[in-house]
């Protein structure tokens, strides 16, 4: 057999350094979908509150909350006492949840603000949301949208 007729009747040798250019071509497109900043993700929208608002809802915490929260928000985990500060959940409750359990109560925490109004329960959740980042407070957003 000479080496023509090898060569004919041979399978083609596969182009590795091809078959190489196109997987890492590959792989930095995906890299470049999943990892791309998004323009929703650059501008989450949360609610901001006017400064008064949230000094006002400081004095009802430091006077309510803080003895069992922590001044900031800190929580006592040795008491079973969450933290508000953004270092726990408290950011995946909805506004509405979050006067609930301050009318209501829940777990062992006590209805401290049974008597509040409405502009007392807003002053306090804009204080401790204060705490949270900006992620943290787009989630909760959508997360009060969602369950008015």
């Amino acid at each position: 057999m000479s080496r023509r007729e090898k060569k004919e009747g041979a399978e083609r040798p596969i182009p590795w350094r091809a078959l190489g250019v196109i997987l890492a071509v590959g792989v930095i497109a995906n890299l470049l979908v999943w990892f791309w900043p998004r323009e929703e993700q650059a501008t989450q929208a949360f609610p901001t509150y006017p400064a008064e608002v949230v000094a006002h809802g400081e004095e009802i915490y430091r006077a309510n909350c803080a003895t069992c929260h922590g001044p900031a928000g800190q929580g006592d985990p040795v008491a079973g006492v969450p933290a508000l500060n953004g270092s726990m959940h408290a950011w995946h409750h909805g506004d509405a949840q979050i006067a609930g359990f301050l009318r209501s109560g829940v777990g062992r925490m006590p209805a401290v603000g049974a008597g509040w109004s409405d502009q007392e329960i807003t002053a306090v959740t804009a204080f401790v949301k204060q705490w949270w980042d900006a992620e943290q407070r787009a989630y909760q957003a959508q997360v009060s949208q969602a369950n008015p």
